[in-house]
């Protein structure tokens, strides 16, 4: 109950589908304040405010992840804690297909290729829309798609230290949990003459 949360994205009309998330959950939108800002630029908000940031497949889209992680890492208090997903470098989309095969597997043992027949025909032209527009994504040279080794770097280049980092959503989604550490001696001003 004492949660609250600001969500920001540059589209009005993802900030109102946002919005009317918060009121299906009892009383989360009372505690919910959304805002409309450019994530290529800096964050509206001051140093050091938030407990926690949530990058859910955003860094992957915006022109520099670099100034992205920096401005999240600005606004988190010491300790503060960074929850990142985004893209690998050369996603698939079938891995994520067989994930969703092997849960209908188990969830509806007997069921399943009915369930599953019924899911593609009601959502073909939606998939075939989707990897379409997954396509293109991949074409455009303005899209950040890291593979692990530039992803732990850059996490760690814009002063978070990585806690755990894991494929997820069939492998297509790297899942990353960082801390803004409290600066060490050096980073104060302090040095040593030995």
């Amino acid at each position: 109950p004492k949660v609250k949360g600001d969500g920001i994205d540059f589209a009005p009309a993802m900030l109102q589908r946002a919005g009317l998330k918060s009121k299906k959950i009892v009383n989360w939108e009372h505690r919910v304040t959304l805002r409309e800002a450019d994530l290529n630029s800096f964050i509206p908000y001051g140093d050091e405010v938030f407990q926690g940031a949530a990058c859910i497949n955003v860094l992957y889209a915006v022109k520099r992840p670099d100034l992205l992680l920096k401005e999240i890492h600005r606004v988190l208090e010491i300790g503060g804690k960074l929850v990142l997903v985004t893209p690998p470098f050369q996603p698939k989309i079938f891995p994520v297909f067989i994930e969703h095969v092997q849960q209908m597997k188990e969830g509806k043992p007997y069921y399943w290729p009915f369930f599953l027949s019924g899911q593609i025909l009601s959502l073909a032209p939606w998939l075939f829309i989707f990897i379409i527009l997954n396509m293109f994504i991949k074409k455009q040279e303005s899209f950040h798609f890291l593979k692990r080794e530039e992803l732990i770097s850059l996490v760690e280049e814009c002063g978070f230290e990585l806690l755990s980092m894991e494929k997820v959503y069939g492998d297509q989604d790297w899942f990353l949990d960082a801390v803004k550490p409290a600066p060490d001696e050096k980073e104060e001003g302090f040095f040593f003459n030995i």
